[in-house]
């Protein structure tokens, strides 16, 4: 753990020293000596988030990784792992300075039915709930979707700011389908290739060729080898009438095989060269990219749809279990 912290990977300080507080936290008996290093491997994984936090060009990522400090000092206080009032109050003036460093927000989301299905993604960040939902969240971008019991769902992306709460209503309206079908939610067509078919087929099957030529001059080549050797029994006196058979089939054979090799190097060289000149002169796609203006600005997009597409995201595993960010009604600052 020190090694990861004297090369200031300060996220991977961090997961080492909790792993090692875990470890002590999950055994059946836990003694004065094993809480005075539980306490300790917790507030070095505090120090080295606050420095991964520091560290990170990515605000986001620098309230995620507060927000993991804020947790580690809940526990450190909750479990009493410290051991003096001194080490306490310390670490309650780092709490707060954390969270107001984070600038938590309430996001709260209502809707018209109270069997309307919530989901709310962000930056590590994922909740469902039924009807409304409410919550301190990180600043940022969160999308909010509303899905209703038959199937009709709204989104919405909502832009948080540091300390400045938001309530966000969707209510489900049918009034531009008005037989409920809803509108499905169909995948832009890709962009065609900017090398066709024939041009691959060009590239692909010329280097086929080619291969298969260099083949046939390896094994043309080894033929004339042996032909070779077979001249320099004559040229001693030792060859026979096997051997003149052998020199006869090694010589037509090297011939042969090199003669053909040249021709499908040649046809494969040109097969590549056509395909080059075809990817080289198709003219690019230059049309302009749609504009952002048609689906409204960033923080509001909405969209209908019949049937979303319900699987869940993946998200990177957090430093702890996921929850609720906690309040601040519970510690207080000291004059």
């Amino acid at each position: 753990c020190k090694q990861w912290f004297q090369k200031k990977k300060y996220i991977e300080a961090s997961r080492c020293f909790y792993s090692l507080a875990q470890q002590k936290i999950s055994q059946k008996k836990i003694t004065a000596e094993h809480r005075e290093s539980i306490g300790a491997w917790l507030q070095n994984a505090i120090l080295s988030l606050r420095k991964a936090a520091n560290q990170t060009r990515s605000t986001d990522n620098a309230s995620y990784l507060r927000e993991q400090a804020i947790k580690y000092i809940d526990l450190y206080l909750k479990k009493k792992f410290f051991e003096t009032d001194t080490q306490r109050r310390a670490a309650s003036v780092q709490r707060t300075s954390l969270y107001d460093k984070v600038g938590y927000a309430t996001l709260t989301v209502t809707t018209s039915n109270t069997k309307n299905q919530i989901k709310i993604t962000g930056f590590r960040f994922a909740k469902q709930s039924k009807g409304s939902w409410s919550q301190t969240v990180r600043p940022g971008n969160y999308t909010i979707l509303v899905t209703d019991t038959n199937g009709v769902a709204k989104a919405k992306v909502v832009a948080v700011k540091p300390g400045q709460p938001q309530v966000i209503n969707l209510n489900l309206s049918h009034s531009t389908d008005p037989l409920g079908q809803g509108t499905k939610l169909t995948q832009p067509t890709p962009p065609p290739s900017d090398i066709s078919a024939a041009t691959w087929s060009f590239i692909f099957g010329g280097s086929a060729v080619g291969v298969v030529g260099i083949v046939l001059a390896a094994t043309g080549l080894g033929a004339r080898a042996r032909a070779n050797e077979l001249n320099r029994k004559f040229k001693k006196g030792n060859g026979n009438a096997n051997d003149t058979q052998a020199l006869v089939k090694e010589q037509n054979s090297a011939n042969r095989q090199i003669a053909t090799a040249w021709v499908l190097g040649s046809v494969g060289i040109a097969a590549i060269t056509v395909g080059i000149i075809f990817y080289v002169a198709k003219k690019p796609n230059t049309s302009p990219p749609q504009s952002a203006s048609t689906f409204g600005p960033p923080a509001s997009i909405f969209y209908l749809v019949k049937k979303p597409n319900t699987s869940t995201a993946s998200y990177d595993k957090p430093l702890l279990p996921s929850s609720s960010p906690p309040a601040r009604s519970d510690f207080r600052i000291a004059p």
